[in-house]
Formats: C-alpha cells, sequence, structure tokens
C-alpha cells in the first residue's frame, strides 16, 4: 500500500484541459488511500459531557527535546472516569461539564504523582511532571530543599500575563519562567509573572489553598494540597499537537 501523502497535488491541476482518466483514477485512488492514513475521529462524549484532550511532559523537555510521560494514570476526581497516556504522553477522557475541573495524575517511575486543576475547564491542556530529584536540583539552586512532607504547586499561565499569588499557605520562594515559549530548557529566577510559576514546599494548614491569578482577569482557584505531591493548576492553555509547549 503506498504511503501517507503529504498534500501533493497533480502538475496539471489548474490548466485548461482535461487530464487524461488514468492520472484521474490515480488521483482517486490516492485520496482514497489517505483517508485509511488519517486518524479516526474520537467516538463523541455522552449527553452532558465534554472532551478534555492532556499532555503529560517532563518539566526538563524543549521544543527539540520532547520528553512525554508515558503510562501515566489520569482519573477524574469525582466521577472516577480514568484513562491512562499513550506513547506521545497524551491523553483523551470525557468529564462531566458540571464538575470537569480536578484530575489525579498517578505517574509511573520515580515522578512525583500529581493532581491537576484545570481552573477555567479548558478542553485542551499541558501538564509538566518532574522527579522529587528534579525538584531538589532546581530548589538547591535558590537556596531551597525539596521537602517531601510539603506541597508544590506549578501554576501555568500560557500567556495569561498578571501576577500569581498562593494565599493562605505559607510556601518558599516562588520561581517563575520566562513568559515567551524558549528553545532551551526553562531558566528559573524568583519571581510570580511568567509562562510558569511554582511555589516550591507549600506548607499543608488545610486540604486546599487559593491560587489568585491578578491579569486581564481577577481569577481564583482553590487548590487542593497533597505532602509530596505536585498541584499543577491550569489556567491557560496552549496545547501542542507538535512539541511541548515551553
Amino acid at each position: 500500500m503506498a504511503g501517507c501523502l503529504g498534500g501533493e497535488s497533480s502538475d496539471l491541476d489548474g490548466w485548461p484541459y482535461d487530464r487524461p482518466e488514468d492520472e484521474e483514477e490515480e488521483e482517486e485512488q490516492q485520496d482514497e488511500e489517505q483517508e485509511n492514513c488519517d486518524p479516526p475521529d474520537p467516538p463523541p462524549c455522552p449527553a452532558g459531557h465534554m472532551r478534555i484532550d492532556g499532555e503529560l511532559v517532563d518539566l526538563a523537555s524543549r521544543m527539540n527535546a520532547v520528553l512525554p510521560i508515558v503510562g501515566a494514570t489520569v482519573t477524574h476526581r469525582g466521577s472516577a472516569l480514568a484513562t491512562t497516556s499513550s506513547n506521545d504522553g497524551r491523553f483523551s477522557l470525557c468529564t462531566p461539564i458540571a464538575n470537569n475541573h480536578v484530575f489525579d495524575v498517578d505517574a509511573p517511575g520515580a515522578l512525583l504523582d500529581a493532581i491537576v486543576a484545570n481552573s477555567n475547564g479548558l478542553d485542551q491542556i499541558e501538564m509538566r511532571m518532574m522527579t522529587a530529584a528534579a525538584a531538589n536540583t532546581l530548589y538547591a539552586a535558590h537556596g531551597m530543599q525539596f521537602d517531601p512532607a510539603r506541597a508544590h504547586v506549578l501554576v501555568a499561565t500560557f500567556g495569561m500575563g498578571g501576577d500569581i499569588e498562593l494565599e493562605n499557605a505559607a510556601h518558599g520562594t516562588a520561581l517563575a519562567t520566562p513568559e515567551l515559549p524558549q528553545p532551551g530548557p526553562l531558566v528559573w529566577t524568583p519571581g510570580t509573572q511568567g509562562r510558569y510559576v511554582l511555589f516550591p514546599n507549600v506548607a499543608i494548614t488545610g486540604a486546599s489553598a487559593t491560587v489568585h491569578h491578578r491579569g486581564l482577569l481577577d481569577l481564583t482557584e482553590t487548590t487542593p494540597l497533597e505532602p509530596g505531591v505536585l498541584t499543577i493548576v491550569v489556567i491557560g492553555s496552549y496545547f501542542c499537537f507538535v512539541a511541548p509547549c515551553v
């Protein structure tokens, strides 16, 4: 069987005369083969549900070095609907529209498990994961140590701008990456404005804290906290189909 086409057209397209029949038949065959190459559309979600498409990648991923998280179990909190990330780190899950904001991620290997707070009910989200060792290396560069008895909160703004605050919970020095995508590894500096904002070693005095986004919109999100777990708060969305969003 011929390979999938990349959108080629005949050299005779647009010319003011009819093409030979054998060439027309060949093009029809190519079109049919291309249809067979295209992935099938996913089945529709049940009534009252919406599809969430997600991508799990390692914190160290960058444009030319994608590190997908394979085999993570993503469970919708409240309905127990679950799926597993594929070889490219992606997953798709139908969730109740009335309550589609929080997911639990059972991460493979040494990666920290995660809680994902999809604050705006977005249908496309990207999540960055990390190991305790990677977190400790990052924290140590800023005079801190990873504390497994505390929570760790990563906020993804994806171009929404503004300032991020974590209220009702003490934490270490907040770290942020530049607002624009970076071709190389993420560069973290102290701050609360950027594409990603990380709050290390968050004290757990209650089951949750409040993420306050002061930008184009004034938004607050009640964020679950658990010891040794990475809470990922997704405020904006920039879902990448070829490379991770950096």
